[in-house]
C-alpha cells in the first residue's frame, strides 16, 4: 500500500494544479474578452512553422483596422495542420484597447482549446486519484481493524504470477496466491495479495505467508506483504546473485534507471 501511495499523490497534485491553472486562464481570458475591443480581420496568409522535430503547423497571419484607423498585422499563437483558415477569410478579432498589438482571433480554438485541455487533464487525474486515495485509506483502516480484531492465519503459498487483467505502462502486476485448510470443516480457503509491481519470488524465503481474516467472513482479509522491499531494483543492483533471478522486464527497468542516474 505504501507503493500505491507514491502513485496516487502525484495524480492528485497534478490534477489540482491543472484544474487551478485552467481556472486561472479562464478568468484571464474572460476578462480580456470583456475589456477588449472587438472587430473584424482578414487572413493574409498561413505561416508554416516547425514546432517540433516531426511537426509543422500553419499559423494564420491576420490584418485588422483599429477604431483609430491603425492597421495592425499579427500572427495567431494557435496553429493547425492542415490550415483551418483560407487566405482572405474574415475572422473575428479581439485586441487590447491600450495595446492594439495584443490581439487574438475570437474563436474557441484560439481562446478556449488550451483551457479545455488543462481542465480535462485536471478533472481526469482527480477522478482517478481521489477514488484511489479513498480506496487506499479504506484498505489501511481494514488492515488495522483486522490486526486488532481478526484471525491470524499461516497460509501456504500456492502460486506467484502476473495479473493479466491489469496493465499500466505496458506492465502487469504480480499477485501472491495462497490457501489455508480449516480443520473444523475441512474447507480450503484461497487468498490473493494486492498488486505487486515487481516479481516478488526472490524475496520470499518461506513457503507460507500470513493472512489476517475477519472471524465471521473469511472473504474479508488482508495478506501481509510488508516484508517485501519498496525499491527492489536498488537491492538487485547491489546483490548480483539476486539480480539474476529477476524478470527480464525488471532487469530492463533497472538498467534504464541506472543510465538516468
Amino acid at each position: 500500500m505504501r507503493i500505491k501511495n507514491g502513485l496516487i499523490v502525484p495524480l492528485i497534485v497534478i490534477g489540482l494544479f491543472s484544474t487551478f491553472w485552467a481556472a486561472k486562464d479562464y478568468y484571464i481570458t474572460s476578462k480580456f474578452i470583456k475589456e477588449s475591443q472587438h472587430t473584424k480581420g482578414i487572413v493574409l496568409k498561413n505561416s508554416l512553422e516547425q514546432v517540433s522535430k516531426n511537426t509543422k503547423l500553419h499559423f494564420p497571419v491576420v490584418q485588422f483596422t483599429t477604431v483609430t484607423d491603425d492597421t495592425i498585422i499579427f500572427k495567431s499563437s494557435t496553429g493547425n495542420n492542415p490550415a483551418i483558415y483560407k487566405i482572405g477569410t474574415t475572422v473575428n478579432v479581439c485586441y487590447d484597447k491600450k495595446n492594439n498589438k495584443t490581439a487574438v482571433i475570437n474563436s474557441f480554438l484560439s481562446l478556449w482549446s488550451g483551457i479545455a485541455v488543462k481542465s480535462g487533464v485536471g478533472i481526469l487525474f482527480l477522478l482517478i486519484g481521489i477514488p484511489l486515495l479513498y480506496r487506499l485509506q479504506k484498505q489501511k483502516q481494514l488492515t488495522h481493524w483486522l490486526k486488532r480484531n481478526g484471525i491470524k492465519l499461516t497460509t501456504t503459498i500456492t502460486n506467484i504470477k502476473k495479473d493479466d487483467s491489469v496493465k499500466i505502462n505496458w506492465r502487469n502486476p504480480y499477485k501472491i496466491h495462497s490457501e489455508w485448510k480449516s480443520v473444523k470443516n475441512n474447507k480450503t480457503y484461497n487468498f490473493t495479495s494486492n498488486e505487486i509491481w515487481f516479481n516478488p519470488t526472490s524475496f520470499i524465503k518461506e513457503k507460507t505467508i500470513i493472512v489476517w481474516v475477519k472471524k465471521e467472513n473469511f472473504n474479508i482479509y488482508w495478506m501481509n506483504t510488508d516484508f517485501l522491499p519498496l525499491k527492489p531494483d536498488k537491492l538487485a543492483i547491489i546483490n548480483q546473485e539476486l539480480y539474476g533471478k529477476i524478470d527480464n522486464e525488471d532487469k530492463k527497468d533497472i538498467k534504464e534507471k541506472k543510465k538516468v542516474k
